[in-house]
């Protein structure tokens, strides 16, 4: 029980410095410091893609009423064949 607690507790402490470490760390290899950020038309792209992730995250009844229909008939046929 003390282990298992004790594993609980260094878990998120060792991968927070690894995290650390590794994400915010300073940048040593010279290829990846000479990498630009996004340009114009990566924004373009991505940004709609973002909007759409987060409209989904908020109302996912856009695509779940859409699902319904062929779940609810795969269910039917699941439920057919069991019995």
């Amino acid at each position: 029980m003390i282990l298992m607690a004790t594993s609980i507790v260094l878990t998120p402490i060792y991968m927070l410095k690894l995290y650390n470490k590794v994400m915010l760390g300073p940048v040593t290899n010279i290829s990846i410091k000479q990498l630009n950020d996004l340009d114009l038309y990566e924004y373009i792209t991505l940004i709609p893609l973002a909007l759409l992730v987060l409209l989904l995250g908020i109302y996912p009844n856009i695509i779940l009423e859409y699902l319904d229909i062929s779940v609810v008939d795969l269910m039917k046929i699941i439920e057919f064949t069991t019995k």
